[in-house]
């Protein structure tokens, strides 16, 4: 353990923060450049160099729960934020992905959510929602909400507007 300044260096001592009193529980840098979580000597947590961060559970519940105690009528809140440095039109800036296996152990995207940025113009952005499910194997797109107010369903219009205001 090493310590100058406000550094702590434990890189070659244990190489992570141990817990608890069965050291089970730790927070580590085991992999170069990816920080880790175990808990109960399970990996559960993780944040690579690239920022993406992967959390693991076995529970039956809901992974993730973002939880509001602010008094006002607002709830809890989610942002998918794509700040690009050059965003163009048909940007997709937000996905959202129900993934499982199937028989073959093969991992199987079956449902997305995508939101895409359709005119990044000020002052004249557009944008739409496609729900797209899996079919017979093939991603397909289900549903789309058009940022002129049209909605399509299965590859048809179902309904349409010449404003926003009309929906």
């Amino acid at each position: 353990l090493l310590i100058k300044d406000t550094t702590i260096d434990i890189n070659g001592t244990s190489d992570g923060i141990v817990l608890d009193a069965d050291a089970d529980t730790t927070i580590s840098a085991d992999t170069d450049d990816q920080v880790d979580i175990k808990i109960g000597g399970t990996d559960r947590f993780s944040i690579a160099s690239t920022g993406a961060v992967s959390t693991v559970t076995t529970a039956a519940d809901a992974s993730l729960t973002l939880q509001s105690a602010h008094a006002d009528a607002l709830g809890a809140g989610l942002v998918l934020y794509h700040n690009s440095a050059s965003p163009a039109d048909n940007d997709i800036l937000a996905v959202i992905t129900g993934k499982g296996r199937n028989d073959n152990s093969q991992d199987v995207v079956y449902s997305q959510i995508k939101t895409t940025a359709t005119d990044v113009s000020d002052g004249a952005e557009d944008g739409d929602i496609n729900i797209f499910t899996m079919k017979a194997g093939t991603a397909t797109e289900q549903v789309r909400i058009e940022h002129d107010g049209d909605l399509h369903a299965d590859g048809d219009v179902i309904a349409y507007s010449t404003t926003v205001s009309d929906v």
